[in-house]
């Protein structure tokens, strides 16, 4: 059984303070390792609800979805609480994996709560480099200067956005598509990215969608359902019996409108091959405008 000793500084000499600074910087060392620290903070006040009970359901819906996300990445949890988290990573590669699960997946977050009310979007910071950190240690997080430079830099950042450091910027998987911002941080060159997935390319025409997107935005609408229903078509450069069925899947984003009081419909037709490709990119492209997405109960 571990037992506290009490000490008073006042009746120790300096050699034997300066023993105990050195003592205790000693056992800190043993922790001292290479991390990577998120910094995830909500766009707005989101504890300014309506009431209690939304307000403790959404606390505990954030807090799992960022547990969730963390974890894919292999990283921890060192501070929760809605407004603002931390997380620590071993490896930045991992707090990437975590960075676009947490950015594609808010859709369906905000989805969760009927009303529309949680409308979540969230900033990212990154901040890399050796520290001495110990999860569930609060004075670890508050004197981290890690923990410190990422906060900055989340606060910094825009919604649906990550901004890092120079020592993350190094080892960032996708570091050709971040640009460097006039800013420094503690003395360090700060870049921005979104970050990346299969899905963000540009073999798809957004036209269409986007028309669809700004009729959502006229109609004050915050919630879209979606269906994805997959079955097999045949070619048609080839008929009669030569004819070879390929898979097929039909996409489909719902709104009600209740100005017009009725639905407004986006249809895609995809390739089985690159629907959940597809589906990444409409889901980042909801993240980054705060829509909410829930699935029909019919979908396949």
């Amino acid at each position: 059984m571990r037992s506290r000793l009490s000490l008073y500084l006042n009746t120790l000499s300096l050699e034997e303070i300066l023993y105990l600074e050195e003592e205790i910087d000693r056992r800190k060392d043993r922790y001292r390792r290479a991390y990577s620290v998120l910094s995830i903070q909500t766009d707005r006040r989101i504890t300014q609800t309506t009431g209690p009970a939304s307000l403790g359901a959404m606390t505990r819906d954030l807090r799992k979805y960022i547990a969730d996300c963390a974890a894919q990445g292999g990283g921890i949890q060192l501070a929760y609480s809605p407004e603002v988290s931390v997380l620590m990573f071993t490896t930045v590669e991992g707090a990437s994996r975590s960075c676009t699960a947490l950015l594609l997946g808010l859709p369906e977050l905000n989805g969760k709560c009927a009303d529309g009310s949680y409308q979540i979007s969230l900033k990212l910071g990154l901040a890399t480099g050796e520290d001495t950190l110990a999860p569930g240690s609060p004075r670890c997080v508050r004197t981290s200067p890690l923990v410190k430079r990422a906060n900055q830099a989340a606060w910094r950042s825009n919604a649906g956005a990550l901004m890092m450091d120079e020592n993350a910027y190094q080892e960032w998987p996708d570091s050709h598509n971040a640009v460097r911002v006039p800013i420094e941080i503690d003395g360090m060159r700060i870049y921005r990215t979104i970050p990346s997935h299969n899905g963000d390319n540009n073999s798809y025409d957004n036209e269409k969608l986007n028309e669809f997107l700004a009729q959502v935005t006229k109609a004050g609408i915050t919630t879209l359902k979606y269906a994805l229903e997959r079955h097999e078509q045949a070619t048609p450069e080839v008929a009669g019996v030569w004819s070879k069925a390929v898979a097929i899947a039909d996409l489909q984003l719902e709104g009600y409108d209740h100005t017009r009081e009725k639905n407004l419909v986006y249809n895609e037709k995809l390739s089985a091959e690159g629907y959940s490709d597809r589906l990444e990119a409409i889901r980042r492209i909801l993240s980054e405008m705060g829509l909410a997405l829930v699935r029909l109960e019919s979908a396949l």
